[in-house]
């Protein structure tokens, strides 16, 4: 299961045969059993990925069998962060704003070329083996 963000995620079970945890085509939700579970997944991705604590992604990585994560650098930049482009479909982008609120300290911001195992400029791709032996080197 590949860990990206939902507004990225579209294409890439299609060009790759691999599901994706959340992506924003499923976020529109009309029945109230999706909506829990896409409100629960919307939440749990966006606090790992901003999280600042290394137990946090172990964590979701673990809950949810998280094997792959495609995650984009500039993501977490202030001017990112703080512009008015939207993180998800809303409620789920008020939820991130407001009540998440995430920063440019989250620790997947930390992760540079050297890191992962894969970069086109953009994105960075890392196995989750790799993402916590990363998160967890002193």
């Amino acid at each position: 299961m590949l860990a990206v963000h939902p507004l990225r995620a579209s294409d890439i079970p299609v060009i790759t045969g691999r599901s994706v945890f959340i992506m924003q085509e499923l976020s529109q939700s009309y029945w109230s059993e999706h909506w829990a579970l896409v409100q629960e997944r919307t939440r749990a991705f966006f606090t790992a990925y901003y999280a600042t604590d290394p137990d946090v992604i172990v964590r979701f990585i673990e809950d949810y069998g998280i094997d792959y994560w495609i995650i984009q650098p500039a993501h977490f930049l202030p001017t990112y962060l703080e512009s008015r482009i939207r993180f998800a479909a809303e409620p789920h982008n008020t939820w991130v704003r407001r009540e998440l609120r995430p920063t440019p300290e989250a620790l997947l911001a930390g992760l540079d070329r050297s890191t992962v195992g894969f970069s086109d400029g953009t994105h960075y791709g890392i196995s989750s083996a790799e993402l916590v032996a990363w998160l967890r080197t002193p």
